[in-house]
């Protein structure tokens, strides 16, 4: 079976994870705004899309993880990752900023806005894509120096959840 993404929610979707058992997959992606003009970011955001296992049927036809709430200076979501355990339940986590301006890997003239570092962030969901308990931040230990980004976030768990390794890169410009 061929499934098409762009069917849900109406934004452009990159960075896509997929993870799947026997009987559902799950797809993480980065929901990219634009803004009126078609020309600027207007946000990013983590999103999640959860199928039956032959991708015929949508079990949860798109919700976001990250409460980006689309407002100015509530910052931005990127590049999630995910890892499924038991019954279809999985992990995600992504790179979190708190509010600025992002300019890497954009269109020419493009910029997203972000200050401060960044930061690390943690979801557990259900096999139906409920939410087990409320984004964490995992870098807590981490120096927030000022410039410092944690960026580029994986995960690992265990078949029975009780344990997981999140990995990720601390970088100073």
């Amino acid at each position: 079976t061929t499934y098409t993404a762009s069917a849900f929610p109406s934004h452009d979707k990159i960075s896509p994870h997929v993870r799947a058992d026997a009987s559902r997959v799950w797809v993480v992606y980065n929901g990219v705004d634009w803004d009126a003009g078609g020309d600027a970011y207007d946000g990013t955001s983590v999103w999640a899309i959860l199928l039956s296992a032959d991708a015929a049927t949508t079990i949860n036809p798109g919700f976001r993880i990250d409460g980006y709430d689309g407002t100015v200076g509530s910052g931005l979501a990127r590049m999630p990752e995910i890892a499924m355990y038991g019954a279809g339940c999985v992990l995600v986590v992504w790179e979190k900023y708190p509010s600025g301006t992002w300019t890497d890997g954009l269109p020419p003239g493009s910029s997203i806005s972000y200050a401060g570092a960044s930061k690390i962030m943690c979801q557990a969901f259900d096999a139906s894509g409920t939410a087990l308990c409320s984004a964490f931040q995992v870098d807590t230990a981490v120096s927030q120096a000022v410039g410092a980004k944690q960026i580029h976030p994986d995960v690992a768990i265990s078949s029975d959840g009780t344990k997981a390794l999140i990995v990720w890169t601390t970088s100073s410009d």
